[in-house]
């Protein structure tokens, strides 16, 4: 039996989550391409976890208005990994 693991990271940036937008990070893919994202389009409000996908482009970041592209680009979900511990 062959099992395969891999690590799907979640991010959304408050500009992302306006616009219905979020990113998974695939990593530790074991027979797979991983180091890899992906941008999926949902409408939370009826319930559509993924209405679309794609691998998110090089220019992504530049899909936002200028004040927001930092957030997206840093990833900034408002989200304190050190406040759970």
């Amino acid at each position: 039996m062959c099992e395969q693991r891999l690590t799907l990271t979640h991010s959304a940036a408050d500009a992302e989550q306006k616009r219905g937008f979020l990113r998974l990070y695939v990593d530790h893919a074991r027979a797979e391409q991983d180091k890899f994202e992906v941008v999926i389009a949902q409408s939370l409000t009826v319930g559509q976890f993924c209405l679309d996908s794609a691998k998110k482009p090089s220019n992504y970041e530049q899909l936002f208005p200028q004040e927001e592209q930092a957030s997206v680009e840093a990833g900034d979900d408002g989200y304190d990994a050190d406040a759970d511990m």
